[in-house]
């Protein structure tokens, strides 16, 4: 498939501009809301897990980064038998990340409790509402989250920006809904989970509308699959600092000062990551 690159690159830039005006605003909408209906422990919480799973993402160790500058080279000469190899490979390791961080997840139940400083929410099972978090994250390495790696490869990413946009509003519309009818947080969870699950779902489809005869076909030789570990062990200090400076803020603050102080937090780094992130 021939790439496009100067008509790509203005389609990536006008969905990313949309995406990032959207996901300045509604987040904002959305925590105040959240804390109004239901008070910051509860948005407290979110923090939390939203940074326990991103340390174990860790497990993904930059595989997802190091795929696809290993796919630019075959999908330029249009390689299709090398691409499907690649493919197949990486819908392997990420079914493995994902059982990995599966059991990893499950045995860190017993040490919750000592990962909120006070006591969380009266009404909430703290292990309950964890281990939906945790079938969000698993559930994502395996409904076909591997597919966009051809949309990144490809530079269409619009595709899936616009997809991820879309999905975004929803769930907002959704989880806000669902927030206003039943104050009922676990109700709100769950919404996330089905919004994860149908986002992989339409990237999955529009991937293979796109690149019909991509398909998770052959083995990668021995070769090149060094060469993708060889890459991914020099990515690892990287996502190892990205994990330390972005994932281990909540924990530190739930552990020492509480939930609530954990979603204060996150209000005011709402407001630092959406500036950086327009920019």
């Amino acid at each position: 498939m021939k790439l496009d690159m100067v008509g790509n690159a203005k389609r990536n830039v006008v969905a990313g501009v949309i995406n990032r005006g959207l996901t300045l605003f509604l987040p904002f909408v959305n925590r105040t809301l959240f804390i109004w209906w239901m008070g910051a422990e509860y948005l407290g919480l979110n923090g939390l897990f939203a940074s326990l799973l991103g340390v174990l993402s860790l497990a993904e160790l930059g595989f997802g980064q190091a795929i696809v500058c290993a796919l630019y080279k075959p999908v330029a000469e249009d390689d299709r038998e090398t691409v499907c190899a690649y493919f197949s490979f990486y819908r392997t390791v990420f079914r493995l990340i994902g059982c990995f961080i599966l059991v990893s997840g499950l045995a860190l139940l017993p040490f919750l409790p000592k990962l909120v400083h006070g006591t969380a929410p009266a009404d909430i099972d703290l292990r309950l509402v964890y281990l939906i978090h945790l079938a969000n994250a698993v559930l994502s390495y395996f409904l076909f989250a591997y597919k966009g790696v051809l949309l990144t490869v490809h530079q269409r990413q619009d595709v899936q920006t616009h997809i991820h946009t879309g999905v975004t509003i929803a769930q907002y519309a959704a989880s806000l809904g669902v927030l206003c009818l039943t104050r009922n947080y676990y109700y709100y969870v769950l919404t996330t989970v089905v919004f994860t699950v149908l986002t992989n779902l339409l990237v999955a489809r529009a991937t293979s509308r796109l690149f019909p005869d991509i398909v998770c076909a052959g083995r990668l030789s021995r070769e090149r699959r060094r060469k993708v570990l060889s890459d991914v062990g020099s990515l690892f200090l990287h996502r190892v600092g990205s994990v330390i400076s972005y994932s281990s803020d909540n924990l530190v603050i739930s552990s020492c000062l509480g939930l609530v102080a954990v979603a204060a937090y996150g209000n005011y780094y709402t407001i630092y990551k959406s500036v950086c992130g327009f920019i």
